[in-house]
C-alpha cells in the first residue's frame, strides 16, 4: 500500500496514456482489446466469469435440467418412419376400441410376463426333488408381496388367475400350495410320462412342448433336460383405461415391481453386483439345478444400474486428466483452475440444451458427452498453455524487453502472441468437431440426434471459456504466483522507473530514519556519507530496500537499484523459460534430421514414410466399404449376463410350439392413416397421435367379407423362402396360430 501510494503521485514521462486506460478503438483488434482487458483485470475477468458459471450451473438443479427422462418403448423408434405409423395407428385402435371395456388386470400384459428356465445339466430334469426345487424359485414372486397388485384376475373380486405354466401347476395341480412338499417320485415320473406323451395329441400338444427342450422328441426314451415356466401379470393395471393406455405410465409401474422382484430373488440365491460386473453373470443354481430368470422390467433396471456403474468411470477419467494437467503444469492453482473450466462446460451446456433448445429427453446417453468434454476441453487447455509459455520466447517480446517497455505492455503483447498462435488451431479442432457432431442432429433416431446437439453445444461452450478463462487464469497465476503479488495492483509503468525508484528511495529512507531514530537503533556507516543500500524481497513480492546507516544517498546507486529491478521484473519468470519434453527432443534429434535426410536427388525416409501412410490409407478405405449394418440389433449387456441367455434360450432350445416365440403379423382393415397433432419428438412417450379411420370402409356388405376371409386364406398359405420362417410359409401351421375372427362370427 505504501508504495503504491507513492507511485501515486509520479508524473509518467510517455507520450501515450497508460494501457490501462486505452480504449478498444476500432483500430484495434479484437485480440489486442481482449488482451488488454485480461492483463489489466485478470482475477476479475476469471472470477466473473466462474461466478456466471456457478449461477448457470445451479439453476439447472432448480428448473430440473439434470433429471433423467422417462426411458420409454418408443425412445429409438423412428416416428415418422411407416412402419411406425401404422403399428401405432394400430395399436391406437385397439386402444381406443378397447378403452373402458377392459377391466383392471383381466388381460394378460406380454411387457410383464416372468419367464424361468432351469437346466438338469443332464438326464431327465422332471424328478420330485427337482420339482420341489423349481416349485420353490416360482413361489418366490408368486408370494411376493405385491404380487396380488399386478397378477391377472378372473373376476370383479379381485382373485388372482392361477399361473398354468408353470412347474407347480403342471406337477402339483395348484400354485396356491406355497411350501413345495416333496412330492412321490411315482407321481412325479407319471405325470412326467403324461407330458411327454401329450407330445403325440395334438389337443394336448401346445401345452406339453412348452416345457420341452428342443431334443425331447429325438431322444430314446423321451425325456427333456430343460423346462421353462411363465408367469403372467395382468394389464391394463389399476387407473388405466386399457393395455396400451399411456404405457409409458405403466410400463414404469411393472419395472418399480420388479425393482422388489429382483431383490427377492438376489437374497434368496445370495446374488450381489458389484461395481463394474453384475450378479446376472453368475450361474445361479439350487439344488443341483441351473435357474435363470427373466423380465423385459429386469432388462430396463439392469440397463440402468449398468449405465450409473459406468458413469463412475468419469470420476478416474477426470482424476487422470486432473493429475496429467498438474504433471504438465506444475502448478495445482493452473491445473484445479483449468480443469473447473473444463467441466462447468457440461452443466453449463445441459442447462442449455433443455432450457434454451427446449430439449426434454436426457438420458444416460447424454452424459458420455462428458468424455468428449474432457478430452477436447484438456486438449484446447494444454494448447493455450503452450502457445503462453513459448510466447515468452518470441522475437517481438525480446525487442521489447530491450525498450524497457512496461510490463503491462511487455504481458499485453504476449497474450496477443499466445492468441493469434493458438486460437486458429483450437477453433480448427472445435469447428470440426461441432460439426461431426451436428451432422448427428439429423438423423431421424431421436436419442443420436439429441446427443450430438448436446455434444455440439459444449465443445461450443468450451471453445468460448478456453479463450477467455483461460488467458484469465494465466495471467493471474503470472501475477499472484511468479511475481508474488497477490493482494497488489499492477498498474505501474516501467517506462519512468528511473523516477519511481528515486521516490520510493526517498521516501523509504525517510521513513527508515524515522524508525531508527525511535528504536535508538546504532547506525551502520559504511563510508564518507555513503549509505549501503540492501535489496530484500518482500513477503508479496514487492522490492523493499533496508537503509543501514545515515547520510547522503549517491544518484548512482539510485540508478543502479532501478536498473536491477527492472532487470528483475522484465519477462524471465519460471513460465517464461522454454523447456524441451522427450517429444520435444525427439522431433529436433531424431524426426526431423532423418526426414531432411538427402540420398541423391531424393528423400528416402521422408518418401518411405509417405508411402507407408497411403498405404495404410488404402487398407482402411478398403475394409471401410465393407462396413454394413449389423444384423442383429444392439446388444448393451454382455453376452454371458442371464438377461441376454434367457430370451435365447427360450427362441432356441424349447420346441416350436409357443406363439410368443413367434413374431405376430397384423393385417388391418379400415385404418387410414396415424395424425401424430402436437406430438414431439423428443417427448416420445407422450402423444402419439390418434388414428384416422377410412370413412369408406365398410365390412357388412357380402362383397367385403368375401375379400376379408379370402385375405385370411392368402396369409395362412403365403410361401416363404426367409430363414425366419416356418416349413416354408409365412405363417406358421400350428394350430391356432392365426386369428381370424370373420369365419367364426359368419358360423356362429
Amino acid at each position: 500500500f505504501k508504495r503504491r501510494h507513492s507511485l501515486a503521485r509520479i508524473h509518467t514521462v510517455s507520450s501515450q496514456p497508460p494501457p490501462h486506460k486505452r480504449s478498444c478503438h476500432p483500430v484495434h483488434s479484437c485480440v489486442g482489446c481482449l488482451s488488454r482487458l485480461i492483463v489489466h483485470f485478470p482475477a476479475s475477468v476469471m472470477f466473473g466469469i466462474f461466478l456466471i458459471l456457478i449461477i448457470i450451473t445451479f439453476s439447472g438443479f432448480g428448473g430440473g435440467s439434470y433429471t433423467m427422462a422417462d426411458t420409454t418403448n418408443f425412445d429409438w423408434i423412428v416416428p415418422f418412419g411407416r412402419g411406425a405409423i401404422q403399428n401405432e395407428a394400430v395399436n391406437d385402435a385397439q386402444n381406443k376400441a378397447s378403452a373402458g371395456k377392459s377391466l383392471t388386470r383381466e388381460e394378460d400384459s406380454g411387457t410383464g410376463r416372468f419367464w424361468m428356465t432351469f437346466d438338469s445339466g443332464g438326464g431327465d430334469i422332471f424328478t420330485a426333488k427337482n420339482v420341489q426345487t423349481m416349485c420353490e424359485v416360482e413361489q418366490l414372486i408368486l408370494t411376493s408381496d405385491r404380487y396380488k397388485q399386478f397378477c391377472v384376475i378372473k373376476d370383479e373380486a379381485g382373485v388372482c388367475t392361477e399361473p398354468t405354466l408353470t412347474i407347480a401347476y403342471a406337477f402339483y395341480g395348484t400354485v396356491n400350495d406355497t411350501s413345495c412338499p416333496l412330492l412321490p417320485e411315482a407321481n412325479v415320473t407319471t405325470r412326467a410320462q403324461e407330458l411327454y406323451n401329450g407330445l403325440q395329441i395334438p389337443s394336448e400338444r401346445s401345452y406339453s412342448s412348452f416345457f420341452m427342450d428342443g431334443g425331447t422328441e429325438s431322444r430314446s426314451p423321451v425325456f427333456t433336460q430343460l423346462t421353462r415356466s411363465r408367469i403372467d401379470l395382468g394389464a391394463p393395471l389399476k387407473g388405466y383405461l386399457s393395455p396400451f393406455d399411456e404405457e409409458s405410465e405403466q410400463l414404469q409401474d411393472y419395472v418399480d415391481y420388479y425393482e422388489d422382484v429382483k431383490q427377492i430373488y438376489f437374497d434368496a440365491f445370495g446374488m450381489k453386483s458389484v461395481w463394474l460386473y453384475s450378479a446376472y453373470r453368475d450361474k445361479q443354481s439350487r439344488n443341483g439345478l441351473e435357474c435363470k430368470w427373466y423380465s423385459s422390467p429386469l432388462v430396463n433396471i439392469e440397463n440402468a444400474d449398468i449405465s450409473g456403474g459406468d458413469i463412475t468411470l468419469a470420476i478416474f477419467s477426470l482424476i487422470f486428466v486432473y493429475l496429467w494437467m498438474l504433471f504438465q503444469m506444475k502448478s495445482f492453482f493452473l491445473s484445479t483452475f483449468c480443469m473447473l473450466q473444463v467441466l462447468f462446460s457440461l452443466p453449463v451446456a445441459i442447462v442449455v440444451y433443455r432450457s434454451v433448445f427446449q430439449i426434454p429427453y436426457f438420458q444416460f446417453i447424454h452424459i458420455l458427452v462428458i468424455f468428449l468434454v474432457l478430452g477436447v476441453g484438456a486438449d484446447d487447455v494444454f494448447v493455450m498453455y503452450d502457445g503462453w509459455r513459448f510466447s515468452a520466447q518470441a522475437v517481438e517480446i525480446k525487442e521489447l524487453e530491450k525498450q524497457k517497455v512496461s510490463e503491462e505492455v511487455l504481458l499485453e503483447k504476449r497474450m496477443e502472441i499466445a492468441f493469434t498462435s493458438t486460437i486458429g488451431a483450437i477453433w480448427t479442432t472445435s469447428f470440426t468437431t461441432i460439426v461431426s457432431f451436428l451432422a448427428t442432429a439429423i438423423s431421424p433416431i431421436m436419442p443420436i440426434a439429441t446427443f450430438g446437439i448436446l455434444a455440439a453445444t459444449a465443445i461450443l461452450l468450451n471453445f468460448l471459456l478456453v479463450i477467455s478463462l483461460i488467458p484469465a487464469i494465466l495471467v493471474t497465476y503470472h501475477f499472484w504466483f511468479v511475481k508474488g503479488r497477490f493482494c497488489q495492483l499492477h498498474e505501474h509503468e516501467y517506462d519512468i522507473v528511473q523516477d519511481e525508484e528515486n521516490a520510493i528511495v526517498s521516501d523509504g529512507f525517510k521513513e527508515k530514519e524515522k524508525e531508527k531514530k525511535e528504536a535508538k537503533f546504532d547506525d551502520k556507516i559504511t563510508g564518507k556519507g555513503d549509505v549501503e543500500l540492501k535489496e530484500r524481497k518482500g513477503a508479496w513480492g514487492s522490492d523493499k530496500h533496508e537503509l543501514d546507516g545515515a547520510g547522503s544517498v549517491h544518484r548512482g546507486s539510485v540508478a543502479s537499484i532501478g536498473a536491477a529491478q527492472h532487470q528483475e521484473s522484465k519477462v524471465n519468470d519460471e513460465d517464461t523459460k522454454e523447456k524441451k519434453d522427450f517429444l520435444q527432443v525427439f522431433i529436433e534429434k531424431a524426426y526431423l534430421p532423418m526426414m531432411t535426410k538427402k540420398m541423391g536427388y531424393f528423400y528416402p525416409f521422408a518418401i518411405g514414410w509417405v508411402a507407408t501412410l497411403l498405404i495404410l490409407a488404402i487398407v482402411a478405405a478398403a475394409y471401410t466399404a465393407q462396413l454394413q449394418p449389423p444384423d442383429d440389433a444392439a446388444q448393451f449387456l454382455p453376452e454371458d449376463n442371464m438377461l441376454v441367455l434367457v430370451p435365447s434360450q427360450l427362441s432356441d432350445d424349447f420346441i416350436p410350439g409357443e406363439f410368443t416365440q413367434f413374431t405376430e403379423l397384423r393385417y388391418p382393415f379400415g385404418i387410414d392413416t396415424l395424425d401424430r397433432g402436437d406430438f414431439s419428438i423428443y417427448e416420445p412417450g407422450k402423444d402419439r397421435g390418434d388414428v384416422k379411420f377410412d370413412s369408406t370402409f365398410d365390412l357388412f356388405p357380402a362383397a367385403s367379407q368375401e375379400a376379408f376371409n379370402h385375405a385370411c386364406d392368402l396369409a395362412q398359405t403365403k410361401t416363404c423362402g426367409s430363414n425366419g420362417c416356418e416349413g416354408g410359409f409365412l405363417q406358421s401351421q400350428i394350430d391356432g396360430a392365426q386369428k381370424c375372427f370373420l369365419p367364426a362370427f359368419q358360423a356362429w
